[in-house]
């Protein structure tokens, strides 16, 4: 039997979320910081000479969607400033757009660190049978329009928008929730959320350790010096992208385990169900500014073009004696 809870609880649960609001705080460090990082490192990745790689592709893909969640952040950032007003997010239309992009970009964005991790794990594997490009283009493009489709067509079809939550700082779409009975519910849940975000998860998980497996077995080539520049060079990608793998299933960990939890209809306090919305909501965003950090301490190429791009086109409108000064 559920319990019923006072509007006093509620009142006392709503202001220990705005207290320790971690959800608000994350959304303001996605913004400020995540956002120039991951638009250089597209900026970066669309002007590599290997954009032509299957790898590098999706590297610029990751970038540009972390790129508009941290931009997305926006949103709550402002809520949060307001002391939960709705904010930006006051009108029904900017609301379900927010709630669809975040959405898609979220689900995407994992989907995306998976297919990396997959395609190092054949490369390293199997080199001689790489995936193509071409075939990684169409492989993207078919998973973002079923994304597409999957979170605009609900709300075309019931003529429903999105609603603003200011306990969460975001919208949330509830128009199936109210046509759905609870083993539809179920269902949906386990083809859509499971499916894109489960599923990617253990596939870039076994694809990750795999990985790591390779880099413990050539670990004693390494110790010995026999391995060549180029070696080494791919020895560091796979590094890279087994970090990037390991963080993106570490961080959305937690929101698989609340949502079969709310699936199965575990018993849950209400404290406990705010905070762990807020706190897997949090991370599902500060995954996209760690990403960019993750870019710029382990791919040296970044490094010297984000110096070359900001700081030397930064000092070229100074004069000329402070330039000497910086020499």
């Amino acid at each position: 039997m559920e319990r019923i809870y006072s509007s006093k609880e509620l009142s006392r649960l709503r202001s220990l979320l705005a207290e320790m609001d971690i959800f608000g705080i994350s959304s303001m460090l996605c913004f400020l910081l995540g956002t120039p990082l991951n638009t250089v490192s597209l900026a970066h990745f669309y002007s590599s000479e290997r954009k032509l790689k299957s790898t590098t592709y999706i590297y610029f893909l990751i970038s540009v969607t972390d790129a508009v969640i941290c931009f997305l952040s926006l949103a709550p950032m402002v809520s949060y400033f307001l002391r939960g007003e709705a904010g930006i997010l006051g009108k029904n239309l900017p609301c379900t757009i927010w709630d669809m992009m975040m959405e898609i970009c979220v689900r995407y964005s994992l989907f995306l660190v998976a297919l990396l991790s997959v395609c190092r794990t054949r490369a390293i594997t199997n080199p001689l049978r790489v995936f193509r490009t071409r075939n990684i283009v169409w492989i993207a493009r078919g998973f973002f329009f079923l994304l597409l489709l999957q979170e605009t067509l609900p709300a075309v079809i019931l003529q429903q928008f999105s609603t603003y939550i200011p306990d969460r700082l975001s919208c949330h779409f509830f128009g199936l929730e109210a046509v759905l009975n609870h083993i539809q519910k179920i269902i949906f849940k386990m083809t859509t959320f499971f499916g894109e975000i489960g599923i990617p998860m253990l596939v870039g998980g076994v694809s990750g350790g795999i990985c790591v497996c390779v880099l413990a077995a050539e670990r004693d080539e390494h110790e010995t010096g026999l391995v060549d520049t180029r070696k080494q060079r791919k020895r560091d990608a796979t590094k890279t992208i087994v970090m990037v793998t390991a963080l993106c299933v570490l961080l959305n960990l937690p929101i698989v385990c609340i949502a079969i939890a709310f699936t199965l209809k575990v018993e849950m306090s209400l404290k406990a169900i705010m905070i762990s919305v807020d706190l897997t909501s949090s991370l599902m965003v500060l995954n996209s500014l760690f990403n960019s950090l993750i870019y710029f301490i382990r791919i040296r190429r970044m490094r010297i073009f984000a110096k070359r791009v900001l700081v030397d086109r930064l000092f070229s409108y100074f004069p000329e004696d402070m330039k000497v000064c910086r020499s």
